[in-house]
């Protein structure tokens, strides 16, 4: 019925989608040949449709037709509570973001510049140490943004909470970090200095480099939902099944699982210009993105998700606040040069992350003071 899949059976499809050593190898590579929609084979060989075709992505994401996938709700019956805002479902959903959302709104995030610049000033002390050496980043960016987080939300520094509670959330950030603001600066902001280090060479203002790094290093860059009743997923611009026929819309059945492709999304020629899987900033303000349906938060990109389950603290991190804060100070005050080996890569591990050729996950660069 749909396109031509790629020639592996069972495990085999999601091993090399989520456990390749570089993300993106294959599924890219498939993007290329089958187009934004496409069957894989799941465990037990399930049929598993692999979607980035936008209008497909906007539906799914704000459709009460799809719920977390067998995945998703495995994870979450291991480390969270049923009444915790990501587990919950309905109008007890609806209730728990009212209540928190008064936290994250434009207003209230602007209140928390002040703390951003006390943690961006506590990595400015770190990195004073590592000046001039080759220092991994990862260990001092994680509890930057836990701290900053827990005095923004909570009131309290990580630090007076106490080592239990940080310990916790490390583990539980760990786990399901996709939904806090330490995913995001950390495995988005060690990307972002390869961004940051071409921004300094004049490749434009810090907010498209942001946008740019977001685009194509999205945290989540794989999520997993079930159909939970029959539904019709409608297309961009329709796509030929195995058969040669024409189709504008996928018809499909009550127990279906979707896997929302946001990195292949997020590279899509016919949304980001025909060098879609290059760094170019400048593609944001010369014509080339096309704006179609609005499908994320920020910039039509889904970094941060979308729809009713869109992430609380994506105002955190865009160009207004914790990112601009942190790298504002940083860059400002130090300059960064990746390896010689020019080494580092992204792995999926439930998340995007930073790692060396061994697969250590660490992100090293040549410090030194300005």
């Amino acid at each position: 019925m749909f396109p031509d899949r790629p020639r592996h059976r069972g495990l085999l499809v999601e091993i090399e989608i989520c456990c390749n050593c570089y993300y993106g190898d294959h599924e890219f590579t498939w993007l290329k040949k089958f187009g934004p929609v496409y069957l894989v084979k799941g465990c037990f060989g399930q049929n598993r449709l692999m979607i980035s075709d936008p209008l497909a992505l906007q539906y799914i994401l704000n459709s009460s037709h799809f719920g977390h996938g067998p995945t998703s709700e495995n994870v979450m019956d291991l480390i969270l509570d049923r009444n915790a805002i990501v587990a919950s479902k309905g109008e007890t959903h609806k209730r728990l973001r009212a209540a928190l959302n008064i936290g994250f709104t434009s207003s209230a995030v602007r209140n928390y510049r002040p703390i951003f610049e006390k943690v961006a000033e506590k990595i400015t002390e770190r990195l004073d140490k590592c000046s001039g050496s080759l220092t991994d980043l990862y260990p001092i960016l994680s509890p930057a943004t836990l701290s900053a987080i827990s005095e923004a939300v909570l009131g309290f520094s990580a630090r007076d909470l106490g080592e239990a509670f940080v310990a916790n959330n490390e583990r539980v950030i760990i786990n399901y970090g996709r939904k806090s603001m330490r995913h995001f600066v950390v495995h988005i902001a060690l990307p972002l200095m390869r961004a940051w280090l071409k921004l300094i060479k004049g490749c434009g203002p810090a907010h498209w480099c942001s946008q740019e790094t977001l685009r194509l290093y999205p945290p989540g860059a794989i999520q997993e939902r079930i159909t939970v009743q029959d539904t019709v997923i409608p297309l961009t611009d329709g796509i030929k099944n195995s058969k040669g026929e024409f189709m504008n819309h996928i018809p499909v059945q009550k127990g279906q699982v979707v896997l929302v492709a946001i990195a292949s999304y997020q590279r899509l020629q016919s949304r980001w210009g025909e060098d879609a899987h290059q760094f170019r900033p400048s593609r944001w303000i010369d014509g080339t993105v096309v704006q179609g349906q609005a499908v994320g938060p920020y910039a039509n990109l889904l970094s941060f998700l979308g729809g009713p389950r869109v992430c609380l603290g994506w105002r955190f991190a865009p160009r207004v606040l914790e990112m601009q804060v942190f790298f504002s100070k940083l860059v400002g005050e130090f300059s960064f040069a990746l390896p010689e080996d020019d080494c580092l890569r992204t792995r999926y591990a439930n998340m995007l992350i930073p790692v060396t050729p061994s697969g250590e996950k660490a992100a090293p660069l040549h410090i030194t003071r300005i």
